[in-house]
């Protein structure tokens, strides 16, 4: 038996420090493309709205649009070194999970399955050039902290 799709939420907005946007919660081709084309180690934060007034107030609170540039301005200060593994992959933050993904599409479906997801909230990405870089990034907190403040409604 299938599992029931909450289709409570049409609408996910997507912020990321230079742009923000709000996509159909059925247009996954472009929801992933967002996902998968940030900017080598670009950050960016999605959740899923009932409605698109919803989603633009989110969009545009000062605090959540200031916390991402703060964000990317501490990435371009503290580049991290690249390892001899170059393979990309995603790290995201989520309020009960935290995770890194490689680019490609069959890791890109579980990060839909959380981007779309209202249960599981907003959702913190940001785009590493390799694996551990990625999980260093988990393990040090600064996505659970730009989580704390983009997942206030």
């Amino acid at each position: 038996m299938a599992a029931a799709v909450n289709r409570t939420c049409k609408f996910v907005a997507v912020l990321t420090p230079s742009m923000c946007v709000i996509h159909n919660w059925a247009d996954t081709t472009e929801i992933a493309l967002r996902v998968v084309t940030a900017e080598n180690h670009g950050m960016l934060a999605t959740r899923c709205f009932p409605t698109q007034k919803d989603a633009l107030c989110w969009l545009s609170n000062p605090v959540h649009t200031e916390a991402m540039a703060a964000a990317a301005a501490l990435v371009r200060c503290t580049e991290p070194v690249v390892d001899d593994s170059y393979n990309e992959h995603i790290a995201v933050v989520t309020r009960s999970s935290s995770s890194c993904f490689g680019i490609d599409s069959a890791s890109v479906s579980p990060v839909l399955a959380m981007v779309r997801d209202p249960l599981v909230g907003a959702c913190v990405f940001r785009r590493f050039a390799s694996k551990s870089l990625a999980w260093r990034w988990i393990v040090g907190d600064a996505g659970r902290c730009l989580l704390e403040v983009v997942g206030w409604p």
